[in-house]
């Protein structure tokens, strides 16, 4: 499936490397989206990127925060919310901050399937 022009110039292109970002702006990323979340308990939320912006460091690159942000959230609800207990989640969401702000990841095309997170 190819998504229009616009969709897919939000996500980058294609199997090319997604920025690197700085730790926490991925952490500021993911309060954003648990403070959205909080507010509409039980329901479906999506946030405008221009949030994500704000609440990222000056100059970052928020598209790479977003498609970063995506991944982690994922992550942290299938393990850490599930799997494991808020004591240990906490240690193991701070190393994971890490690993996502760096880890190598390529742009998806829209609409692609995937197996894995990155």
């Amino acid at each position: 499936m190819s998504a229009p022009a616009e969709i897919q110039a939000m996500l980058g292109t294609p199997g090319e490397p997604v920025p690197t970002v700085r730790v926490r702006d991925i952490r500021a990323a993911w309060k954003v989206s648990r403070d959205a979340a909080a507010r509409h308990p039980g329901g479906m939320t999506a946030i405008d990127i221009r949030f994500v912006e704000r609440a990222c460091s000056p100059g970052a690159d928020v598209r790479a925060v977003w498609w970063r942000g995506v991944r982690f959230k994922m992550f942290d609800m299938l393990l850490l919310r599930n799997l494991l207990s808020g004591w240990v989640a906490r240690p193991v969401r701070e190393v994971a901050f890490v690993i996502f702000a760096k880890v190598p990841m390529k742009w998806w095309a829209f609409g692609e399937n995937h197996r894995g997170l990155f």
